[in-house]
């Protein structure tokens, strides 16, 4: 029962959750349980721009275990941008554009689209724009735009090296 309460305030708030954890050793146990972490609430906790986000950080990939699609996509994000794991990194984008992210089905449309599936990254870009409209993908780009300058620039040093 507590663990579904302590997933009900981890829903609405990540600071009131924070302070349920930091008050008892009980919510401390609780909030390893699936019910917590599937609903956590992790978009002000990791507001943009998202390459603050501590490459170690372990609630991330915990969430993302329980089908957190926000987690997954921040999982996606740190491994496919900034971490080495290049593919693990696609495939949660993919799983969190797939679920409906916005974020998500802008860069990973934009990553095909980078990697020359043109066809396929257009897909999820239109697939984006049919569903939350032209306001939704231009905050996407807003959100992106420093993780997609990142890729090019990390593409070019690719370019260089050759």
């Amino acid at each position: 029962m507590l663990a579904i309460i302590l997933g009900k305030v981890g829903e609405s708030s990540y600071e009131d959750y924070a302070g349920c954890m930091l008050s008892c050793k009980t919510f401390q146990r609780l909030s390893k349980y699936p019910e917590v972490l599937q609903k956590l609430d992790l978009t002000k906790a990791f507001p943009p721009p998202w390459e603050r986000i501590p490459n170690a950080s372990n609630i991330l990939y915990e969430c993302a275990q329980f089908r957190n699609v926000h987690a997954i996509f921040l999982c996606g994000l740190i491994d496919y941008y900034f971490a080495k794991p290049r593919i693990t990194g696609i495939n949660h984008l993919k799983s969190a554009a797939d679920a409906g992210h916005c974020e998500a089905m802008y860069l990973y449309g934009m990553a095909l689209i980078n990697e020359k599936q043109l066809a396929e990254g257009a897909k999820y870009i239109k697939m984006l724009w049919t569903k939350r409209g032209f306001e939704a993908v231009w905050q996407c780009l807003e959100n992106c735009s420093r993780v997609v300058q990142e890729m090019s620039i990390r593409e070019y040093r690719g370019y260089e090296m050759l």
